[in-house]
């Protein structure tokens, strides 16, 4: 018998999703969050079905492959190293933003 979790990596290998935003996705006719999806096993069991599992793979895939550090906010970072400092590591590549949040290369 096979399990959701093994049921699960069988979907994220096929790679049969689309990426909704960064907390939804859709397999099938399926809408998929971290705790939520519209399929009949979810529904009825309240437990997650292998969509959710899925989905959960996907976001751990996804944050091992990011090779970045998290730095203060914008303004924070602005405050205690300066404007100047900050237009500079952009535009070398060290840092960039992502919903308004510094990343360190």
């Amino acid at each position: 018998m096979t399990t959701r979790l093994e049921k699960a990596k069988a979907l994220l290998k096929e790679g049969n999703y689309k990426i909704i935003d960064d907390n939804t996705i859709q397999v099938k006719d399926y809408k998929v969050s971290l705790n939520s999806c519209t399929c009949i096993d979810h529904r009825i069991r309240k437990l997650n079905c292998k969509h959710i599992l899925m989905f959960q793979l996907l976001k751990q895939e996804q944050l091992q492959s990011v090779n970045y550090m998290k730095l203060d906010d914008p303004i924070q970072f602005e405050h205690k190293y300066g404007i100047r400092t900050l237009a500079y590591l952009k535009s070398v590549g060290d840092v960039f933003e992502i919903h308004n949040q510094l990343k360190w290369t």
